[in-house]
């Protein structure tokens, strides 16, 4: 009892630790990149780089489970070879100008495809560590303190990175370094973790491809949904910075809103779930992903104060596609052969996110119809997320026995009124954020 006490605290304390390693690099790399001189078409392609690391480590992932059996080595081999690819970027201010912009895109690539290899491992070995009786408590809790522990870096990463005069790398040079150091703890504290004896069914290199039933269907949606989604993701960041003007301290704060709003909505999306399943409610979060983008296009530098309610809803409506879809997967998925399909899924949903950042960014340097640039990326992003919910009408409810109408379930969700409780939780971030747009 004791043991499994300490393997739950060195879990959570992993965790903490993982999101504030996460929180000092993957916010920055877009503002680095602009930093540097990167075009629309550059921040597509490092943002194209990040899938691709994904998709060639899924099935290497899964195999090497099988091979070795040893999860928590290779799940530490992993992670530190993950984040030890950030110090490449702490070093790119004493390399040659011109070569900046590639070893950027190589630490962004050797990171991710180091961080997915070991996703396999560690999802395997933590689903045993905790018992399934308390598994969804138990990671509704850490998912708290990681999302506190991340949003609270970010603001901070984003304030010192502030002090430092304009061209100057030395402060993302820094927070890359710090980011490495609270890796290298947090995998020190998942060392600590006992596990169990592994145990596997056996399997085919085939079975990655065998897709069927409503998980084809599902599948079909999040693939289109995933291209939909990121045609636009990598430049929100960019219109911003850019667009907007925003400082960085003010991009983190405004971020951060977005951050509070998800992480204290969670517990009303996972009711909803439960009472209506997965469909429903995943067709109200896509319905108000869509309109996010479409909100930025009517902000500028002048009524920056409106991005507030947008981020605001922004948060709440991705922690809901992100609830619902993890729940969706768990629901169309065998358990027997979770870990291959996991891979599989993976491998078809993270081919639209390769292509997509890079067409965006095509289109936003280069097109023009109604709108230009950016905000024309926006507006295609949008139309495309609405006509993703034609393809998740197709997935069949397995959550519940019962289905409710959709128009009924956001009747429901509207009259909890979820925005209600969080408006008193970011009421000193937002005034915060009022005090720094006036400064712009």
């Amino acid at each position: 009892m004791k043991q499994k006490t300490r393997d739950k605290r060195n879990l959570l304390y992993n965790g903490a630790l993982w999101s504030a390693a996460d929180a000092f690099t993957t916010p920055f790399i877009i503002p680095l990149a602009l930093a540097l001189g990167a075009k629309e078409i550059i921040i597509g392609v490092i943002t194209s780089l990040q899938q691709t690391g994904m998709l060639l480590s899924q099935v290497p992932g899964s195999e090497l489970v099988w091979i070795l059996r040893r999860r928590r080595a290779l799940n530490n081999l992993c992670e530190f070879l993950a984040k030890s690819s950030w110090l490449i970027i702490v070093v790119i201010p004493f390399l040659p100008p011109e070569s900046w912009l590639t070893y950027l895109m190589a630490a962004v690539f050797l990171s991710s495809f180091f961080f997915n290899l070991s996703v396999p491992a560690w999802t395997s070995f933590v689903s045993e560590v905790i018992p399934k009786n308390v598994r969804g408590r138990y990671f509704a809790k850490r998912n708290l303190y990681m999302g506190f522990t991340a949003t609270i870096v970010t603001i901070l990463a984003g304030f010192y990175l502030d002090l430092f005069p304009k061209g100057n790398l030395s402060g993302f040079s820094s927070i890359f370094m710090f980011g490495f150091a609270a890796g290298v703890l947090a995998i020190l504290f998942f060392s600590r973790i006992r596990g169990s004896r592994l145990r596997l069914p056996e399997h085919h290199i085939t079975d990655y491809l065998q897709i069927r039933g409503n998980f084809r269907k599902y599948l079909t949606f999040s693939a289109f949904f995933g291209f939909s989604y990121m045609l636009a993701s990598p430049f929100f960041i960019v219109y911003m910075l850019q667009d907007l003007r925003m400082d960085y301290s003010a991009f983190v704060m405004f971020s951060a809103i977005s951050a509070f709003a998800g992480i204290i909505s969670q517990r009303h999306w996972g009711r909803m779930i439960d009472r209506f399943g997965d469909r429903p409610t995943m067709t109200i979060a896509v319905f108000g992903a869509a309109l996010v983008p479409l909100f930025f296009i009517f902000i500028t530098p002048y009524n920056l104060i409106w991005l507030i309610p947008v981020q605001v809803l922004s948060g709440i409506v991705w922690a809901g596609v992100g609830l619902a879809n993890f729940s969706m997967f768990l629901d169309t998925t065998d358990g027997d052969k979770r870990i291959v399909q996991t891979a599989g899924y993976n491998i078809i949903t993270v081919i639209p996110l390769i292509f997509a950042p890079v067409v965006g960014g095509v289109i936003a340097q280069n097109y023009s119809f109604i709108l230009s640039g950016i905000p024309l990326v926006f507006l295609l992003s949008s139309i495309l997320r609405l006509s993703s919910i034609l393809l998740l009408s197709r997935v069949k409810e397995q959550h519940v026995e019962k289905e409710y109408p959709s128009q009924y379930v956001f009747r429901v969700f509207m009259a909890v009124d979820p925005i209600r409780g969080l408006a008193h939780s970011i009421r000193v971030v937002d005034r915060a954020i009022y005090r720094k747009i006036r400064k712009l």
